[in-house]
């Protein structure tokens, strides 16, 4: 496996776990509030506070989800090729 792969399988996990991620979030703010969530922080109708608990619990659990598919992307590639991603290779030879 190689590059390309990695690049591939870390898109596909980016992708996958940021769709999941924003209609997780957009669901639990319904749930959470009753109310649909802000399409945008600046739309006038969004309180300050609504604005700010939304950028703060939607970024959270992206980047949150975010990580975990990474990561888990990375082990199904560690454990595919017998070596861990390039990019990962690189850091350790320096690190090392």
């Amino acid at each position: 496996m190689g590059s390309v792969v990695w690049k591939v399988l870390s898109l596909v996990a980016n992708l996958l776990a940021g769709k999941a991620a924003t209609t997780a979030s957009r669901k639990g703010w319904q749930v959470a509030t009753g109310k649909s969530a802000p399409d945008s922080p600046h739309d006038p109708k969004v309180t300050t506070g609504e604005a700010v608990a939304w950028t703060i619990i939607s970024g959270a659990l992206i980047a949150g989800v975010r990580l975990f598919a990474q990561r888990k992307a990375m082990s199904f590639y560690t454990k595919s090729a017998g070596a861990p991603p390039p990019p990962v290779q690189k850091k350790q030879k320096k690190t090392a």
